[in-house]
């Protein structure tokens, strides 16, 4: 496949994941704000913010064949440690988007640990 066509389906899921978070509302989490961070090494997918409420959403969105494991989740929250949004109450959400799923391991330690899983159709709900 074209890698021109690849990238462009990329940037649209990322744009329709920022939506979907737009307007599912998590349960504890407005958004008053949604985007991307980046930095002259890093880049964070989507970024959305609160606040009023002190409040951040860390996202990495992935379209890819392979299943989305634990080292997205590592290298998202190192990443989400550079900016300074609201530090140092802030709370923090983490959620991935995956075209096509998710490790084992990933989906026993976000259950535990409170992170949002969001996969391919998911989007549609």
């Amino acid at each position: 496949m074209d890698n021109t066509i690849v990238h462009l389906e990329s940037y649209t899921y990322e744009e329709v994941c920022k939506q979907w978070l737009q307007i599912n509302k998590l349960a504890s989490f407005t958004p008053q704000k949604i985007g991307r961070w980046w930095s002259s090494t890093d880049e964070i997918d989507v970024v959305a913010t609160n606040k009023r409420d002190n409040q951040i959403v860390f996202g990495e969105v992935k379209w890819t064949k392979e299943k989305v494991g634990l080292n997205i989740l590592e290298s998202l929250k190192e990443k989400s440690l550079q900016g300074d949004w609201g530090k140092p109450n802030r709370k923090e959400i983490f959620i991935l988007f995956s075209k096509n799923g998710f490790t084992k391991a990933l989906i026993e330690y976000a259950k535990q640990e409170g992170v949002l899983l969001v996969e391919g159709d998911m989007l549609l709900i």
